[in-house]
């Protein structure tokens, strides 16, 4: 399709003379179309060598010798999301990547939930006790509240009330129970997790939950990892996401602080 569009720009019948800004902006977006269907090309023919084997030993890529490329399970250490390259990197103890793991691999989510079994924390991992949000995340929630409250109130004020006090207020509400409803914050304490909201704190015993996973969000064909907390008695799992921690770090050291 990328090749098709850029034939269709330069074969593009023009009424008037093609200037020098118009010959650029055609060939910079040829050139872009034909870099991304490259990149596009090359991407799908490297999922033809995508593939992992594991056994007691650890793991190796599967179009290599084992004796090669094999991976024991002792030296790897993080299993580091990228996902906007929608791959995970597995790294060493001194954060060297050791080899990269494809989420276009057929179950996926089974061999990401058994690598994390098998990572060594390090001695930074288990003295983490904290993991929050940025500053900046309520800085943004409470200017973006705050600005739709105003432009609500001003359209509403010259008199486009649907717009201004209809869809700006809704808006508002939208917003502000997401914000309201997310954890931002997850302490380790002695016997329970520290969970904390915009303006509340849920303390979760230990012995209360019953398991703690990553599991993926889709948004435009993509994985977007997510922590899940099943906390026993509770409707919804408590939702982690973006504290400033890879999905699997954070994983591997509730599950090591919990006993699952």
């Amino acid at each position: 399709l990328m090749v098709v569009a850029g034939v269709g720009v330069l074969t593009f019948p023009f009424e008037n003379e093609i200037d020098a800004a118009t010959t650029f902006a055609v060939g910079y977006v040829t050139l872009v179309l034909g870099l991304g269907t490259i990149i596009g090309v090359v991407y799908l023919l490297s999922l033809r060598h995508a593939e992992i084997i594991i056994d007691r030993d650890g793991l190796w890529n599967g179009r290599m010798d084992k004796e090669q490329s094999l991976i024991p399970w002792g030296s790897i250490s993080i299993v580091r999301e990228r996902p906007l390259l929608q791959c995970a990197d597995l790294l060493d103890h001194d954060k060297n990547r050791l080899i990269r793991v494809s989420y276009q691999l057929a179950n996926f989510e089974t061999l990401r939930a058994f690598l994390n079994k098998k990572v060594n924390l390090s001695l930074d991992d288990m003295h983490s006790k904290r993991f929050s949000k940025s500053p900046m995340y309520h800085l943004f929630n409470i200017l973006l509240i705050v600005g739709m409250s105003v432009l609500g109130m001003f359209l509403g004020i010259n008199g486009k009330w649907i717009t201004g006090y209809g869809v700006m207020g809704f808006a508002v509400v939208i917003a502000s129970y997401d914000y309201l409803t997310k954890p931002y914050s997850i302490e380790i304490a002695d016997s329970a997790l520290k969970v904390r909201y915009p303006f509340r704190k849920r303390l979760v015993s230990f012995s209360d939950v019953k398991d703690i996973h990553i599991s993926d969000r889709y948004h435009k064909s993509q994985r977007l990892p997510e922590v899940l907390v099943l906390v026993d008695g509770a409707r919804f799992p408590i939702r982690l996401k973006r504290l400033r921690i890879d999905s699997n770090r954070l994983v591997v050291i509730l599950r090591d602080a919990v006993k699952l």
